[in-house]
Formats: C-alpha cells, sequence, structure tokens
C-alpha cells in the first residue's frame, strides 16, 4: 500500500487510497507538474507466484504495456482518460481521469426499489454507442469486465465506465490460469462463461471432465471478444432494472448441459413493468452459448430500438382496444338510457 504524501515518478504525490480490488489498488493523486491537478493513480498488482516463468511473466508484461497504450489513445466521453502509465519498482501504474462520485452499483444497493426503465435505457444507449467505439477499433478492444460497479454516472448526467480488465493479450500464454484476484477480475453474476471458464480450479475442470469433455474443449477454445461484453452489458441491465444478481454464467451452463432449463428467472417476471421486448432483449444478449448472443453492438443496439418500437406500437394497439371497448360500453349505456326513456314516455 502506498504511503500518503509519497511520491512516485517525481510527479503524482498520493493523497489518499480510493478502493481496493481484484486488480489492485485505486488513488486519489496530486499531479504536482500539472498545477496540482487530481487524477486516479491505480496500482495494477499480479502475483509472481501465479506465473513462476520469467519467459511468461515478460509475455504478460508486454501484454500489459501494450493495452495500456491502446488505452491512452481513446477519444470517447464514456471513458475517463488515461494520462499516463508507467513502471516503478517493478509495479505497473495507470494514471486516469479521476471520476466523482458513486457507482451504479452503490446507488443500487442503497436504493429500495430497481432503476426506472427510462433511466436504465438513456445509460444503455450511451454505453452501446461506447461499447461500438471500442469494439470497431484497430484492432477491437474488448472491456471484459463491465458491472455496476464500473460505471459512475458525471455531473452531466452523462455515464463512464470505468476499470478495463486489461492485460489479457494475444501474446499471453493461453496456458495460464490466473485466480479472481488477479487482472482478469471476473465476476461470476455479469461475466460469461468463456472469462469464467478460465478462472475456474484446475481441480473443478477436471471433475467435470469425464460427464462433460466436449463442452469443456469447446470453451477452453474460447477467448473474450465482443460477444463477451455484450452478455456483461446485458447482465449488468438484467441487476439494474431488477435489483436482483443474475444467476452466474456457471450454474446456468452446467443446468444446461445437464438438461434441466436455464434458471435465469426473465426480468418481466421479476418486474412487470419491463415490456416483453426489452425482457427478451436483455435474456438473448445473455445467452450461455454465445452463438446466440447478438454478434455486435451494433446489432444489439438496432435490436433495442426495434425492441423499444414494438412496445410503443403495443402500448399503442392496447390504448387504442381499450378506447374502443369505453366507447362500446358509452354506446350501450347511452342504449339503455334511451330505452329507459322510451319506456317512461310510454307509460
Amino acid at each position: 500500500m502506498l504511503e500518503k504524501n509519497q511520491n512516485l515518478q517525481g510527479r503524482y504525490q498520493i493523497i489518499r487510497p480510493l478502493g481496493h480490488g481484484g486488480m489492485g489498488t485505486v488513488y486519489e493523486a496530486k499531479d504536482t507538474k500539472l498545477f496540482g491537478k487530481i487524477v486516479a493513480l491505480k496500482e495494477i498488482l499480479l502475483d509472481k507466484n501465479l506465473i513462476p516463468q520469467q519467459k511468461e511473466y515478460k509475455a504478460f508484461r508486454r501484454a500489459f504495456e501494450r493495452e495500456a497504450k491502446i488505452l491512452t489513445q481513446l477519444a470517447h466521453e464514456a471513458f475517463p482518460q488515461v494520462i499516463d502509465y508507467f513502471v516503478e519498482d517493478e509495479r505497473q501504474f495507470l494514471v486516469m481521469e479521476l471520476i466523482q462520485g458513486k457507482d451504479l452499483g452503490e446507488l443500487l444497493k442503497k436504493r429500495r426499489t430497481p432503476f426506472d426503465l427510462e433511466e436504465v435505457l438513456h445509460w444503455a444507449n450511451q454505453l452501446l454507442d461506447a461499447l461500438d467505439y471500442l469494439h470497431t477499433l484497430n484492432p477491437p478492444t474488448i472491456h471484459r469486465d463491465i458491472k455496476p460497479q464500473n460505471l459512475k454516472q458525471n455531473s452531466r448526467k452523462r455515464i463512464k465506465l470505468l476499470d478495463f480488465g486489461i492485460a489479457k493479450g494475444a501474446d499471453l500464454p493461453a496456458n495460464i490460469t490466473l485466480t479472481n484476484q488477479t487482472f482478469i477480475a471476473a465476476t461470476f453474476n455479469y461475466s460469461p462463461i468463456e472469462q469464467v471458464f478460465r478462472v475456474l480450479d484446475p481441480s473443478f475442470k477436471d471433475a467435470l471432465k469425464p460427464f462433460y469433455e466436449k463442452q469443456l474443449e469447446g470453451i477452453a477454445n474460447q477467448t473474450a471478444d465482443a460477444r463477451s461484453d455484450i452478455y456483461s452489458f446485458g447482465a449488468t441491465l438484467y441487476h439494474l432494472l431488477t435489483k436482483q444478481l443474475p444467476f452466474d454464467s456457471l450454474k446456468r451452463t452446467l443446468e444446461i448441459w445437464a438438461g434441466n432449463p436455464d434458471p435465469l428467472i426473465s426480468p418481466q417476471t421479476l418486474i412487470s413493468n419491463i415490456p416483453t421486448e426489452i425482457s427478451d432483449w436483455i435474456l438473448k444478449a445473455m445467452e450461455v452459448n454465445r452463438e446466440k448472443r447478438f454478434e455486435t453492438v451494433a446489432a444489439m443496439k438496432n435490436a433495442l430500438q426495434t425492441a423499444i418500437n414494438g412496445d410503443k406500437i403495443r402500448e399503442e394497439s392496447t390504448r387504442k382496444l381499450k378506447l374502443k371497448k369505453e366507447m362500446e360500453l358509452l354506446r350501450l349505456e347511452r342504449q339503455a338510457l334511451e330505452e329507459a326513456r322510451r319506456k317512461f314516455e310510454e307509460e
């Protein structure tokens, strides 16, 4: 843990720690070369015991440095600006724009009810645009760690997506298995099975092998791609709209492989005012089999608009049907009154 007032690179003065997670510790710091600008300084931790071979450790370092450089070049308002990357005393650091306020995970925990549908869909459109930007970079960049805890809303009501699950690059040896306490930071309730599989204990994999050898081989060959972010994005929306953590993908996968129904409850079942079209849209994003998910963020964005339009059409149809019934009831009431008046006059 870095000490208060400790100075790094002759430039960044530590003010206080802001939080600690699987990837390391984030500090509030002062950039003394930028007139005391307040920044977020993120220390990326890696337990060398998990990668004992020097060659593999160097491969990890190269992967980390490459992706850190990619982050410094991002130009989208949804992502905090990455200002600097450096290594000091064999410790790796990212210097980033500091986003104040509580994350959506904290805010959701304090609420008695889920977030409003209209508000969540407003955030969803912003995030879809951000993810489309990421995934269409050359080369594509995958976030790998989308969850409510990595989302903040700034003073302009714009969503910021934080904390990339970086340093899982193409030159990182595929046989390296890291735990949930390392850079992968897989959060089971939001992560697709292809990411969860990489952090499973080898003995657990071996226990499953006699029953699901073919399925396991298929997942072992999968790496994170756009569909992985799409799953995490869908799971995040699920939580924000229902205030219920979705079943993690490992439990869901094993149930499905065993021939049982998917235990994931539809958002609409949990919250009745979520439209069918939106509920189905989220469930498609969260398919265990990634071949069944939206292939791209652009496709998911188009599907959202279709879902919204379908909901509006259904609402309009329901409104017209209700109006028609009310008019028919009014007609019958008038007819009854006219009949009563006629009988009264006859008497």
